[in-house]
């Protein structure tokens, strides 16, 4: 029943913490796990024969009836589902790793892992619809060994905690699983903090569990979403620039225990600690922890030692001593500003879009202070004036938001990267001189 289709063409499958990690690098490559799969035939539930009127009941079917329930017990008895959790390896799409929830029947010889993040690339304004948070993401059982094999093709340490669950409680998971894998219920809209693929899997078990799990793992004080991602692209520097650049103030607000879990391995780490509280119990929800396979990623990080500081850095020095070259010869590098204007209107461009976003902590973004379309709008006309000497508003625009932007991040209303204060900084010196330009100009003309 899990096994839905004889074939799965052209079906990509991949977390969505690796999609948002992709578009957070700015449309970097993405690894689109595509192929053809051949799945195997699914199986029919065993019925059990029910008496007609006509027939009524005899002792017969009674031992039927009986026989069908006590092998469709045992088969639910020796299921087993598990938690399987990929680590993450150094390729830019898989920084965050993976989790799928293992169903494996061996009275019927089926071993899939239910994977909810299976999207279709091929729909129309995919990207788009990401930006805007309008993506669907779609439920598939996948063979457990391509599954496996996918991750250990990148040397991902992959775990296995099997569930304690009751025969009950089992059959109650794979009937869900099932009607979830269904054409009509597969597709879900998801959201990449509070409804992915790997918080599905918890909600399936949760939801599906006699009593009520319970997670104890504590939360440390300021855990946040930009935290979390932060460990989780340490060695990432240019993809820690990219996560900062989107994620606005909701990013930096404390998480609960259930919110962190939208991360592969802090699920991993919640599951462990967790137990189901039964009317008459209280019982781990792992029964046992294995390692399917040790690893051997490297993690290393970035190779290069041009990190994003370090790019910060060389533009605000270059923009020093030109400035200074300026000022003391008299004249204007106008090519200067028009770089930095055009440059800092295209990236206004993405963070004003993301404010009609549905993702979560993307729409309040105090960088919009600093980038956002008006230098791309009137960054020619200030341009232009600058050139005869004449005011243009857009300076001192830029510096008042950029000033009132420095001082928001000061208070901890919002964490802004040390690259892009660096960069704030630049635009800010090009703009007060550009000020004091043209009033020193046009006091000292009427002076004269």
């Amino acid at each position: 029943m899990l096994i839905m289709a004889r074939y799965i063409r052209n079906i990509s499958y991949f977390c969505i913490m690796k999609r948002l990690y992709a578009f957070l690098l700015t449309y970097s490559v993405i690894l689109l796990f595509a192929g053809t799969v051949k799945a195997q035939d699914a199986a029919e539930e065993p019925g059990i024969p029910a008496a007609t009127p006509s027939e009524g009941v005899t002792p017969a079917s009674d031992e039927r009836c009986a026989t069908a329930a006590e092998a469709k017990g045992g088969r639910f008895e020796a299921m087993q589902f598990s938690l399987i959790t990929c680590s993450p390896h150094d390729e830019v799409y898989s920084l965050y790793g993976h989790s799928g929830l293992r169903v494996k029947d061996e009275v019927r010889g089926e071993d899939v892992v239910v994977n909810y993040g299976i999207f279709s690339f091929s729909k129309p304004f995919f990207v788009l619809r990401f930006v805007f948070g309008l993506t669907d993401y779609e439920v598939w059982p996948i063979p457990y060994d391509l599954f496996v094999v996918e991750y250990q093709r990148y040397g991902c340490r992959i775990t296995e905690q099997v569930l304690n669950l009751s025969a009950d409680e089992k059959e109650r998971l794979y009937n869900a699983l099932a009607e979830n894998c269904l054409p009509e219920n597969r597709v879900y809209r998801y959201n990449f903090v509070y409804d992915n693929c790997t918080t599905r899997v918890r909600d399936m078990v949760c939801q599906n569990t006699e009593g009520k799990v319970e997670f104890t793992t504590a939360v440390p004080d300021n855990t946040t979403l930009r935290s979390l991602t932060h460990e989780m692209t340490e060695r990432h520097p240019w993809a820690r620039l990219g996560n900062d650049f989107l994620l606005g103030i909701g990013a930096d607000r404390q998480m609960d225990k259930m919110q962190m879990q939208f991360l592969p391995q802090k699920m991993s780490e919640a599951f462990d600690s967790a137990y189901i509280c039964r009317d008459d119990a209280r019982v781990p929800l792992v029964f046992s922890k294995s390692t399917l396979f040790e690893g051997n990623a490297t993690q290393a990080g970035d190779d290069t030692l041009f990190t994003p500081v370090m790019a910060a850095v060389t533009l605000s020095l270059l923009t020093v001593v030109l400035t200074a070259v300026e000022w003391r010869r008299k004249t204007y590098l106008w090519w200067l500003d028009g770089i930095l204007e055009t440059a800092v209107g295209i990236a206004g461009i993405v963070i004003t879009a993301m404010l009609f976003s549905q993702h979560p902590t993307v729409s309040a973004n105090i960088l919009i202070l600093f980038f956002n379309p008006l230098p791309l709008c009137f960054g020619i006309q200030a341009v232009a004036r600058r050139t005869k000497r004449r005011k243009h508003w857009l300076w001192k625009t830029e510096m008042i938001l950029l000033c009132l932007m420095i001082v928001l991040f000061s208070f901890g209303v919002q964490y802004i990267d040390p690259a892009v204060l660096l960069a704030a900084v630049a635009v800010l010196l090009r703009c007060a001189v550009n000020v004091v330009a043209t009033n020193g100009a046009r006091t000292g003309s009427s002076a004269a």
